[in-house]
């Protein structure tokens, strides 16, 4: 809705009401204020006075800054009398605390990597008042800030006063550097400034062997070869040391890693077990963690060579064996070149040790260069008759076909020998009986020795031919120990009047059987009287 006339007067009057109001309040507080000079960092004394006719009133200004910089301000001279004020300009500056260092910028050369290097610096205060100083903190996580600190990084330096600052460098950043360190002077108008330039290196360290060459090597031997790591600075050095390529570890570093201390060396052997037959040409590399790969590499060369053996014979011959006797025969391997070899005798297969197991001892091992080896091979035949079992050697590591050895025997069962004496084994007798004229209706015996002339137990079955023969023997079936006799007793019992003629057999198990002529002739009467 729009405002009438009178009610816009009723409105323009109330502020000029409220306006008067606060203009004599105003007026009133400018007719009590003397209109002095005031400043936060000039005062005048005395602020008023009288000046005599030809006269001079002095009037002390005084400069108190409460902060360094230039400050100005107009004082204005109230005469009485005069229309205008006289003006005074007022100038001033204000110096604040000095703080400098005695140089600003510091060359630190060549820093090892991670050594603790400490520096001192020396903060003078130049000024005519107390110097109160503060490190400007680096952004966080730049290198000013993780590489560099300082004790003190805040204090106060009394007038004509150096405060002494340790600077500790510590890295593990390799490179150049070159960090700038901003120390605000509290209430200086400028701050001072610390440069340090310089290069983070890695640890000195040399090897005392220039290369590392095997020279030929016998396949599957172990070989050393010894070389020192000296450091050669005032820090422990980490180490770790590999041969590139080496995917089946035939080079072995022993140890392979460690910290060596301040200045100190560390002994390490280098071992080599071939398992190729090649030439080696390649590089042992020193790593150092944190630092880099292959700071330092030793040439190293081997050549791995496989040497042939060989026998005097193909074929290794046991000759006669008694079944399931154990037999052994050595044959000797000669290595002729100048490194040795290994061999390994090949396992029998299952299959054959049931005609005739065979061992070798021993089953592997080495020769020496130029030198010999005696296998000693052991037979137990498990069948009769002609045996031939190959024996496979082969010379470890190398490309040519392994040797071949025949191993031959003549397998055969027990053997017996005759005797008519006892203990008398090796008399020549060819074994027969005859009893003669014997009377009827009587026995009569006979005694025949048989010796198990064999190296294993024989088993014997004793009988005539003729199942009505007039002979018979005592003992039908027995079991001879290696080189046992047994007396065999064989009686007849004529009772016919005529010559009778029958066989013993002697059968062997598993050997060859026996036969004894029999002859005895029947004599007298065929009629007994009784009592």
């Amino acid at each position: 809705s729009e405002l009438s006339s009178e009610d816009e007067d009723e409105i323009l009057g109330a502020k000029a009401v409220e306006f008067a109001t606060r203009t004599r309040g105003l007026d009133r507080a400018l007719l009590a204020d003397n209109l002095h000079f005031e400043h936060p960092d000039f005062t005048c004394a005395p602020l008023h006075g009288e000046v005599v006719p030809d006269g001079e009133f002095e009037v002390t200004v005084r400069f108190h800054p409460k902060s360094s910089g230039r400050r100005m301000a107009t004082a204005y001279v109230d005469v009485e009398g005069r229309e205008d004020r006289l003006p005074l300009l007022l100038k001033g500056h204000a110096v604040g605390p000095i703080a400098v260092f005695t140089y600003d910028a510091l060359e630190v050369g060549d820093v090892f990597i991670g050594a603790v290097h400490q520096y001192e610096v020396e903060l003078v205060n130049r000024g005519e008042v107390a110097a109160e100083f503060r490190l400007v903190p680096p952004e966080p996580g730049s290198r000013a800030a993780v590489d560099f600190s300082f004790e003190p990084s805040a204090g106060v330096i009394p007038v004509g006063e150096i405060q002494t600052v340790i600077v500790t460098l510590c890295s593990d950043t390799l490179g150049e550097f070159d960090e700038s360190f901003e120390w605000e002077i509290v209430d200086g108008e400028i701050p001072t400034t610390l440069d340090f330039k310089g290069k983070v290196v890695g640890p000195a360290f040399t090897v005392d062997a220039q290369s590392l060459d095997f020279g030929v090597v016998g396949y599957g031997f172990r070989y050393t070869k010894d070389f020192t790591v000296h450091n050669g600075c005032e820090i422990p050095m980490r180490f770790s040391l590999r041969v590139p390529g080496d995917a089946k570890g035939e080079f072995t570093c022993l140890p392979s890693a460690g910290t060596i201390l301040p200045f100190g060396k560390q002994k390490v052997e280098l071992e080599l077990i071939s398992e190729t037959e090649t030439r080696y040409t390649t590089t042992l590399d020193v790593d150092v963690p944190g630092v880099g790969k292959s700071l330092h590499r030793i040439p190293l060369a081997a050549h791995s060579k496989v040497p042939s053996l060989e026998l005097p014979a193909g074929t290794l011959d046991f000759g006669p064996c008694f079944i399931r006797h154990k037999y052994t025969r050595t044959i000797t391997m000669k290595n002729g070149s100048r490194i040795p070899a290994k061999f390994v005798v090949e396992p029998q297969d299952a299959q054959s040790r049931g005609l005739c197991a065979w061992d070798c001892e021993p089953a592997s091992g080495s020769v020496d260069a130029q030198g010999s080896l005696e296998l000693t091979f052991t037979v137990v035949a498990e069948r009769l008759g002609l045996i031939n079992l190959p024996a496979t050697i082969t010379t470890v590591g190398s490309s040519k076909p392994p040797m071949q050895l025949l191993i031959s025997a003549h397998s055969r069962g027990p053997t017996l020998g005759f005797s008519q004496k006892p203990d008398d084994p090796d008399s020549v007798w060819v074994p027969e009986l005859k009893w003669g004229k014997v009377p009827v209706l009587r026995d009569e015996s006979k005694v025949i020795y048989v010796t198990n002339k064999s190296l294993i137990p024989a088993d014997i079955r004793a009988f005539v031919q003729d199942p009505d023969s007039a002979f018979f023997v005592d003992a039908r079936e027995k079991t001879l120990e290696p080189g046992e006799e047994y007396a065999l007793t064989v009686t007849v019992h004529m009772d016919q009047l005529m010559v009778h003629r029958d066989e013993l057999n002697v059968m062997v198990i598993e050997g060859a059987p026996f036969m004894i002529p029999l002859t005895a002739e029947g004599i007298g009467s065929l009629t007994m009287c009784a009592d």
